[in-house]
């Protein structure tokens, strides 16, 4: 039990900044939201049936909710994606840098 006080202790701040934060929400709403469409495709595709399978839905998900977040065309990028792989070219930039 001390050691999960002194845990919980060292992010004392952090427990605390929605409160001094007006722009950060004191829920995970946010995060929920992000993950339900990936939850829901799991539920309707009942899984995964292979590694491999598992691996590229994993992949296309953290790629789709990485471009839905700053509103970038997910087709686009797709598209950009498979026409590189075959011209044998580097491929689009899955994050963009963030101007300062």
């Amino acid at each position: 039990m001390a050691v999960f006080c002194e845990n919980v202790m060292a992010i004392l701040p952090a427990l605390w900044a929605f409160a001094a934060v007006e722009e950060l929400e004191p829920t995970n709403n946010h995060a929920g939201r992000t993950l339900r469409m990936g939850v829901l495709w799991w539920k309707n595709a009942f899984g995964c049936h292979s590694g491999s399978g598992c691996r590229f839905a994993e992949s296309m998900q953290t790629v789709v909710q990485t471009l839905r977040l700053p509103k970038r065309p997910v087709l686009g990028f797709r598209i950009g994606s498979v026409t590189a792989h075959r011209q044998r070219t580097p491929g689009p930039a899955l994050l963009v840098p963030i101007q300062g």
